[in-house]
């Protein structure tokens, strides 16, 4: 249902949230006395109607502007670092028995 503003309740003069219904006709329940008033009628509608404040939803959630982000330039790769190729350098051979000998 529809938010319509605030009103003051006709029994305690509790000040109370008021709304349409579906039919278009404004209604409220006072959270202190207990009291339900809904109009029924075109006329009694319209009388009430005058004596509504109207003011923004409470319910609602505010409406957040965001900026979108920003941008930023995209900042060039870094280039790799060249490693030295390693030279398929043949490994020495060490002999009759795997080069035991020939390191002394």
């Amino acid at each position: 249902m529809a938010y319509l503003g605030k009103a003051d309740c006709g029994t305690c003069s509790h000040e109370v949230d008021v709304r349409s219904n579906v039919r278009g006709m404004a209604y409220y329940k006072c959270g202190r006395c207990g009291v339900v008033l809904t109009q029924k009628e075109e006329r009694g509608n319209r009388l009430f109607m005058a004596k509504i404040r109207p003011e923004a939803d409470p319910d609602e959630a505010p409406a957040v502007v965001r900026e979108s982000p920003r941008i930023a330039e995209p900042k060039p790769a870094v280039k790799p670092v060249e490693t030295p190729k390693k030279t398929d350098a043949p490994k020495p051979r060490g002999g009759l028995f795997g080069g035991i000998l020939s390191g002394a």
